[in-house]
């Protein structure tokens, strides 16, 4: 009969069980599952699926039990019944339940609405791995030839796979694994077995910090570097301790030969019992040491007590349950259903026994930051013209992007610098901020937000033609600024600091304008020849002579009355002319670069002779 019992077992593969009770109501019956094959049981899905550690399960299996099945060579066996009795193996953290709980028994009969049922199987599985339920049934066929009815009892394994979670870890999850500058991490241990085992947690986060609760607060990380936290998950067993009694009243006793105490005790918890040793003759018995441990398979505990004398019936003392909630001591009093009344008070003990221990280490990284800094200006301010072109630049080594207006991103702003285009209208202004993010890692810093303005500068043209000589007067058209008139490049103070101007003397002149962004142009330049020139004093601040000192290459620039003859001669120091040159009659601007470097080092006169007299300047040759 090995396939028929093959068959009733598979029936309840479906399910998971380290949970008793109904926690996964509400499994839906397929009524298209069938074996069109053969007269023979069948369960659908044929296959179990494989579960994720962590993550919630919940699947429904249906289960054909025809009334008349073909099995080991006989037809038209009858399979009549089947209970589930019993499911062990099953992974923590999940639970099961038939559509007919809590008996778990299925009669089958001729009606096709009998002949099928589901289980559901849900939870979240605590631990990966390959777990082995075994599943114990009890199956009534009849029509048996020779033996009639049989009853059965079979067990079977089916395996099932519980996957691991892909980076992590079976025991404890935290969040964020990794981080820039500084982490804040939240931390929760998975495993947690419940009554009638106890979970305890011993937390090292590698901070300096500890914990022994399964949801622990957040832990910081404030200094950069490779964390390794750990977690120690210890799994105790709960088992009996110590059980003191006080009999009281006269249930244990009667006429002689049943006047003697001969006292025990029964536990009940889960599925098991467990008959204690018999204490003679002493009303306050005690019990311990019990070997092997009892282990409580459930936190419903029924102490009952009896006593029993020779031949004497059996006189019971009454039981109670009390219910356990971990270690520690439990009191009890039960009231005698026999006999000369009375009872039992006391209490026991229940105490932990290590049952497993997991250890486990993880990793969490933080990261460096990019250095915090601030953004500059090519042209050392803020505050701009529309004129010149000014980059914002940071450090380099890294990847970028800018932002305008804190929170805009500028498309294609991906570098250490920015140059800012002009924007046409003025004032303009906006912050700019750009994000420094680290390739290798991704973390990143903002730079502080920085504030541009781009003020309107002084029109381009300005520079070209900004100032004419009109009836002896220098001129501009461009009003509204503050004004600097400069001669042969001197500030004229401060008579030059007027719109117009009235030359008085020959030279070159030019315009600087500054408007009321203080933003500088300097005019085009215009050179004046004919003012009169009343002496060589007043010849000589339009001649300028450099380098001074020189390697002997050395230019004069001057401005030349009309009509002038210009000799140009150079004296040593003894007085004696180590060059002399005879320009001629000229007029204007003179610009002429000496190279007379073959002279010795030595300090020189240099001699500019015009017709309204002789200019000497000292000259160095080094």
């Amino acid at each position: 009969m090995k396939r028929l019992l093959f068959a009733a077992t598979l029936i309840v593969a479906t399910l998971k069980l380290s949970a008793q009770g109904n926690q996964c109501p509400g499994c839906a019956i397929n009524m298209a599952c069938n074996n069109p094959s053969a007269n023979f049981p069948a369960l659908c899905p044929a296959v179990l699926p494989n579960g994720t550690q962590g993550t919630a399960y919940s699947e429904d299996l249906t289960f054909y039990m025809p009334y008349i099945i073909d099995a080991q060579g006989f037809s038209g066996l009858h399979l009549e019944e089947v209970t589930v009795v019993g499911i062990s193996g099953i992974p923590a953290g999940m639970s099961w339940t038939t559509s007919h709980y809590p008996t778990n028994f299925y009669s089958v009969t001729t009606d096709p609405n009998t002949q099928r049922g589901c289980a559901k199987i849900c939870g979240t599985p605590f631990l990966s791995g390959s777990y082995t339920p075994t599943v114990n049934v009890v199956v009534k066929v009849c029509n048996v030839p020779i033996v009639g009815c049989t009853t059965l009892t079979q067990t079977f394994v089916l395996p099932l796979e519980i996957d691991a979670v892909v980076g992590g870890n079976p025991y404890f999850t935290y969040t964020p694994e990794s981080g820039c500058g500084s982490v804040t991490s939240t931390f929760d241990a998975l495993l947690n077995l419940g009554l009638p085992q106890v979970t305890e947690y011993a937390w090292d986060f590698d901070n300096g910090n500890t914990s022994t609760a399964q949801h622990p607060p957040a832990q910081t990380y404030s200094t950069p570097g490779e964390y390794h936290p750990k977690l120690t998950t210890n799994i105790y067993d709960l088992i009996l301790g110590q059980v003191n009694a006080n009999v009281t009243g006269g249930w244990w006793q009667g006429i002689w030969p049943c006047n003697a105490s001969r006292i025990w005790f029964n536990l009940g918890y889960g599925t098991s019992t467990y008959s204690s040793s018999v204490i003679s003759d002493n009303l306050s018995p005690s019990w311990s040491n019990f070997s092997p441990a009892i282990v409580l398979s459930s936190n419903l505990v029924t102490i009952d007590f009896k006593q029993k004398q020779g031949v004497c019936p059996t006189w019971d003392g009454g039981s109670m349950a009390v219910q356990i909630n971990g270690p520690g001591v439990y009191n009890f009093t039960t009231t005698a259903v026999s006999n000369g009344g009375g009872g039992v008070n006391g209490s026991f003990t229940v105490l932990k026994q290590l049952f497993n221990s997991y250890v486990t280490t993880d990793t969490l990284k933080v990261f460096n930051l990019p250095p915090l800094t601030n953004i500059v200006s090519s042209s050392g301010s803020f505050q701009v013209c529309a004129n010149g072109a000014v980059t914002l630049s940071v450090y380099g080594g890294y990847d970028y992007q800018w932002y305008m207006n804190d929170s805009t991103a500028i498309p294609g702003a991906t570098d250490s610098a920015l140059v800012l285009a002009d924007p046409g209208v003025y004032p303009f202004v906006a912050t700019y901020k750009v994000k420094i993010i680290d390739p290798h890692t991704g973390c990143a810093t903002f730079t502080p937000n920085t504030t541009v303005t781009i003020n309107e500068s002084i029109p381009t043209a300005f520079s070209t033609g900004g100032i004419m000589l009109f009836g002896g007067q220098l001129i501009t058209n461009y009003s509204g600024y503050t004004y600097q008139w400069l001669l042969n490049g001197t500030p004229l103070v401060p008579s030059g600091q007027t719109q117009n101007y009235t030359p008085t003397v020959n030279g070159t002149y030019r315009l600087v304008a500054t408007n009321a962004f203080g933003c500088v142009d300097s005019s085009n330049t215009i050179s004046i020849f004919n003012m009169g020139i009343a002496d060589i004093a007043q010849l000589e601040q339009f001649i300028s002579v450099f380098p001074n000192p020189s390697n002997g290459e050395f230019t004069v620039n001057m401005e030349v009355p009309d009509g002038n003859g210009l000799v140009i001669s150079l004296i040593d120091i003894s007085g004696k002319t180590v060059h002399n040159e005879n320009i001629g009659h000229y007029g204007g601007t003179f610009n002429k670069t000496f190279n007379l470097q073959h002279l010795s080092a030595g300090v020189y006169t240099l001699s500019i002779r015009l017709d309204q007299g002789t200019v000497r300047r000292k000259l160095i040759i080094q």
